[in-house]
């Protein structure tokens, strides 16, 4: 008898990933990327910092993915209903955000590194590059960029009526569209070449790092470019890893009969749902390595909210009281 047949199969539910990590995610994540906004909103070192005002906007772009691309995968899984089929805008609005969010999101993950890469050179001329307004701007143009190249995805998503379960699904409904997402769009935009750019400038940017202790340049300025360097180069390492991972299964399984054999479609449906969740770790999880990786943005976030916006809170109901003896008196 083989010991294939004495081990039971166990059945894989993509459910409870989805329902359970995915919940986590997506909780942890809206909290933790909405903190760092409060931080480098609340702080004047932060505002006036370039790379941080890159980080500032991804951090909301992350919020909105989360709400929108997780929060429904989870709805979904719980509800077993494609709720994003409710109507066709809903469907559309939706697709197009899914490709708005981690275009624009990864543009601003390459600009922030880039912009460390010229914060930390030994050029003044590069060093020059690094204010709000080439921020503001470069950050404008890929918001535009992602706008428009995120098109055709509220063009060729729409809400189909499936004849196998009797139920409506948001799904593309173009083949050549499909081939072009899959197999071009998602290795591209969404993988290689994010990347490469961000994997090229970390390692230039760590070049540079090395040699900052050696100038004569103020001691602030000094410990902010170390600790923004080492925030940007572990979460650009961290994406990379996470994103690749993803990538390189969806385009396995679109090129090959896994997901339609019926004694693998089990396994790798299960497989797709595990990465799809630890894909969006990317969304979730840069406010937990900035706190993991700078001890000095730790004392920030404590001074932000127990120092700055707690003291306030404090001195805001005490005045009241005293105002209410006054007039007593």
């Amino acid at each position: 008898m083989s010991t294939t047949t004495l081990v039971p199969r166990i059945p894989l539910n993509p459910n409870i990933i989805t329902n359970y990590f995915g919940s986590f995610l997506l909780i942890f994540g809206v909290i933790g990327e909405s903190l760092n906004i409060f931080v480098f909103l609340s702080l004047r070192t932060f505002r006036e910092s370039s790379c941080a005002f890159y980080l500032t906007l991804s951090s909301a772009i992350k919020i909105i993915q989360l709400l929108t691309g997780l929060l429904s995968r989870v709805v979904t899984s719980i509800t077993a209903d494609d709720w994003t089929a409710i109507s066709p805008f809903f469907c559309k609005f939706r697709s197009y955000l899914l490709e708005f969010c981690p275009l624009s999101d990864l543009s601003l993950a390459c600009l922030a590194v880039i912009d460390q890469f010229f914060a930390t050179s030994n050029h003044r001329q590069w060093q020059q590059w690094c204010n709000i307004k080439i921020a503001t701007r470069l950050s404008l143009i890929v918001i535009l960029f992602s706008l428009i190249i995120s098109i055709p995805q509220s063009i060729f998503f729409e809400t189909i009526k499936l004849s196998a379960t009797n139920r409506s699904a948001c799904i593309v409904n173009n083949k050549i569209f499909d081939y072009y997402n899959q197999n071009i769009n998602l290795t591209t935009l969404f993988g290689p070449l994010p990347v490469l750019i961000t994997i090229v400038f970390a390692l230039l940017t760590y070049r540079h790092v090395k040699q900052i202790a050696y100038r004569t340049i103020p001691l602030v300025r000094r410990r902010l470019d170390q600790q923004l360097t080492t925030m940007v180069l572990t979460q650009s390492v961290f994406n990379s890893i996470v994103i690749c991972q993803y990538i390189i299964l969806v385009v396995i399984v679109t090129n090959t009969t896994l997901l339609s054999n019926p004694s693998t479609s089990n396994q790798t449906q299960f497989a797709l749902t595990t990465t799809s969740c630890i894909y969006y770790l990317y969304t979730a999880s840069s406010f937990y390595i900035y706190i993991c990786t700078s001890e000095r943005f730790r004392h920030q976030l404590h001074y932000v909210l127990f120092d700055i916006h707690l003291n306030r809170w404090r001195t805001r109901q005490i005045h009241p009281i005293n105002n209410i003896v006054d007039v007593i008196l």
